[in-house]
């Protein structure tokens, strides 16, 4: 092991370059209006920008950009014949293009029978992002895809995402990996995926949305793709659409079982069940985006407090730095010449992968006296976010306007 100190990556700064929109008059008009559909705070949009325009403008070709127009946030779903006499086009051509948006794009929501639907319009993150590359393989995807990642990535970059973490919401929870927990530990059912998933009969898988994104830019990192699990009625639906594979309960568990084994962490929604379904993917602080908040931006998340933390047993410990490598979001600094370690705990997961790759066993998975059981049901679920997601929301708005 390097004798060099292992540290978190110094946090990059936030980026983004808030404009106005008469900076833009070079956009047309129906760019710009898209551009600032999605900016809304209320939806954790990013404000006005040249990597949103830039985004927007690989999304939709110019008769898309005129479709897309109509659709608006917060409004009823519309209809291919209404957003027809809007622009003055046949009806079965403007059809055309909502289904190409919806069904192959990806960009908006159908909903309805057949030659009747409603389109409505999706946030851009979390929402488009993953609905256009909800993908089990490859095949289907194009250079359109490609560029998409790096665009997207690019706006990521930005750090627009921090300004709604101020304060965070628990949103999701991360699982502590079963072999790093204490024998003896009190163990809820909401910190065993096994037993997440005994309400439901159906289980789907995908590629994670985020390392997808990284591999398409070609920085991929390796570890596997098909790690993205849904449960309940979500994940028969997404079967139905050809989004998701189907699996059983027993290789479900065998794929987060490998994707442990290659380091990554496992979250949940931080609520026992939420409309008969739950969600899951494994997580590496490379790609991730919710965890790149930290790694990246040094930035608190929308993760609920851990039931568990390591305990550090000093007179085993050997300052070697194994701990420090594989924590995915750099709560720990090793200085192996000094035999020093420190420990951040605001930044901790209570995932265990440090437990588990300590070879002296000096650390041990312990409860936290901070930790507290998930909400039971969605009502009780947004009682509990919703306070912070209204005080973030509006941090961001006064944020993202132009000086």
């Amino acid at each position: 092991m390097s004798e060099k100190t292992i540290r978190p990556e110094r946090p990059s700064e936030r980026a983004v370059h808030v404009r106005r929109i008469h900076e833009y008059s070079d956009v047309p008009p129906a760019y710009l209006e898209i551009a600032q559909n999605y900016t809304s705070p209320w939806l954790m949009g990013p404000p006005l920008c040249d990597e949103l325009i830039d985004l927007v403008g690989h999304m939709f070709d110019a008769d898309e950009a005129e479709v897309m127009r109509h659709i608006k946030p917060f409004r009823l779903g519309k209809k291919a014949r209404s957003i027809a006499k809007s622009i003055n086009r046949p009806v079965d051509e403007t059809a055309n293009i909502l289904r190409r948006l919806s069904d192959e794009k990806c960009i908006i929501m159908g909903m309805g029978p057949r030659g009747n639907e409603s389109y409505f319009f999706v946030p851009l993150f979390p929402g488009t992002m993953e609905n256009i590359l909800f993908r089990n393989s490859r095949e289907k995807l194009t250079p359109w895809h490609e560029r998409f990642a790096v665009l997207f990535d690019k706006l990521y970059n930005t750090g627009y995402m921090t300004d709604y973490t101020k304060p965070p919401a628990e949103v999701v929870r991360f699982l502590p990996v079963n072999e790093s927990i204490a024998s003896d530990a009190r163990v809820w059912p909401s910190d065993k995926l096994e037993e997440i998933m005994d309400p439901f009969k159906t289980f789907s898988v995908t590629y994670c949305q985020c390392r997808l994104t990284m591999d398409l830019k070609g920085e991929a990192c390796g570890k596997p793709l098909e790690t993205c699990l849904m449960m309940g009625a979500v994940a028969e639906q997404m079967i139905q659409k050809g989004r998701m594979r189907r699996v059983d309960k027993q290789e479900a568990l065998d794929i987060k079982r490998n994707a442990e084994a290659h380091g990554l962490v496992t979250w949940v929604n931080n609520v026992d069940s939420l409309a008969g379904s739950n969600v899951c993917c494994s997580c590496c602080s490379c790609c991730c985006y919710m965890l790149r908040m930290t790694k990246q931006f040094g930035a608190s998340t929308m993760i609920a407090p851990p039931h568990f933390r390591p305990q550090h047993l000093a007179a085993l410990c050997k300052a070697c730095g194994a701990c420090a490598h594989i924590c995915p979001t750099g709560a720990i600094t090793v200085d192996p010449s000094r035999k020093s370690r420190t420990y951040n705990m605001a930044r901790c997961l209570g995932c265990g992968l440090c437990v588990g790759t300590c070879a002296q066993r000096a650390l041990t998975l312990q409860e936290a006296p901070d930790g507290r059981k998930p909400p039971r049901n969605a009502i009780a679920y947004l009682r509990r976010i919703l306070p912070n997601i209204i005080k973030s929301t509006l941090y961001a708005a006064r944020s993202h306007k132009a000086g």
